[in-house]
């Protein structure tokens, strides 16, 4: 698991640079580069709930569709958020929340099918 939270870091910290270039590019408020740090913690979270279900089949797929959910609900949040707080870059603030949540979530999905 600790191997997993440090990739996660790392691919936190490359898509916050990335942002961070977007920033200066486009006119995205700055607090986005946050949002891969919140992803983070989300996933550890869940990830720790989908380890926890390993026992039988049906629980484990149920953990990774509620995670799958969370995290959905979660992006449509942030977006709604993002929109709120700044109408001015509101497509480039949801395309970034978009990039950010599958980026993401290629690297997560190697971490449940080794486990």
């Amino acid at each position: 698991m600790k191997k997993f939270v440090v990739s996660q870091v790392v691919v936190a910290v490359f898509l916050a640079a990335a942002l961070y270039f977007l920033i200066s590019v486009t006119k995205c408020p700055v607090f986005i580069v946050a949002v891969p740090f919140l992803y983070v913690g989300l996933t550890v979270v869940l990830s720790r709930n989908f380890l926890n279900s390993k026992q039988t089949p049906t629980k484990s797929v149920n953990a990774m569709m509620m995670s799958v959910v969370i995290k959905l609900l979660f992006s449509s949040a942030l977006c709604a958020v993002f929109i709120y707080l700044d109408k001015d870059s509101k497509v480039a603030s949801v395309l970034s929340i978009f990039a950010i949540f599958f980026g993401k979530s290629f690297f997560v999905i190697p971490f449940y099918f080794k486990n």
